[in-house]
């Protein structure tokens, strides 16, 4: 099953343009470049973007991005959602081995053809080197803190926008190890989709998955590249 698979919301149901894993039972995993969007919503365990009929509706009480998330590079990009009250259903497993190129994966989210009314899909495909994924962007993008997915089968990624998980087979269970960054639709066909590798920034996400996590909320304001300061940050319980 894969109810830890999640999409913010604004407001009734009113924008699903982001998507996000729920970690720990209070903790959603999403991505940075979704900070300005003013989310308040998180709607985890459901088959549709309208409904919670099958799933549940959470409010975010705070969100917290990556200190050195980089908005034109697109590196470091992640951020985490604690939520107001715990979920019912069980988070998916974080994993923060090295995911090495050729690897199957499999990522889910919302496609952008039929918002209002989609089901949540998947997409099979495996990973590819930094080096080939450079061949179709900026070395500056496609550094170490990515992982690349594609490009050689033909296939084409359709997602409604980043945050959405990208997962691989471990003895028969399901690890998260890495999330969609910056995507705005559909990919063109042998394009590498890119996707925020978990390994590169454990440092992060680990202390909200073990529930000691200290560092500042996110501003609702639009913020700068500053890095957050973290030492007057009250511990969260």
């Amino acid at each position: 099953m894969h109810e830890y698979v999640s999409v913010l919301q604004s407001g009734s149901f009113g924008r699903n343009l982001c998507g996000g894993s729920l970690i720990a039972t209070n903790v959603i995993l999403t991505a940075a470049s979704c900070k300005d969007q003013s989310f308040d919503y998180v709607s985890i365990g459901s088959d549709s973007v309208n409904t919670t009929s099958d799933g549940e509706r959470i409010k975010v009480k705070e969100t917290f991005i990556h200190p050195k998330y980089n908005a034109k590079t697109g590196s470091n990009d992640v951020a985490v959602m604690l939520l107001e009250r715990h979920s019912k259903f069980t988070p998916v497993k974080v994993s923060y081995d090295v995911v090495e190129a050729g690897t199957p994966t499999i990522v889910r989210g919302w496609g952008t053809q039929h918002v209002q009314f989609a089901a949540l899909s998947e997409l099979r495909d495996v990973t590819v080197s930094n080096d080939q994924c450079a061949r179709w962007m900026s070395p500056e993008i496609a550094n170490e803190s990515v992982v690349c997915v594609g490009g050689k089968g033909g296939k084409e990624a359709c997602l409604q926008g980043p945050g959405y998980p990208l997962t691989v087979q471990d003895n028969g269970s399901e690890k998260m190890v890495g999330l969609v960054s910056r995507s705005t639709g559909c990919t063109e066909v042998n394009t590498p989709v890119v996707y925020t590798r978990l390994s590169m920034i454990r440092d992060f996400v680990e202390p909200f998955v073990n529930n000691t996590a200290t560092p500042s909320p996110l501003p609702r304001k639009p913020v700068t590249q500053t890095p957050i300061t973290t030492s007057a940050a009250p511990t969260l319980l």
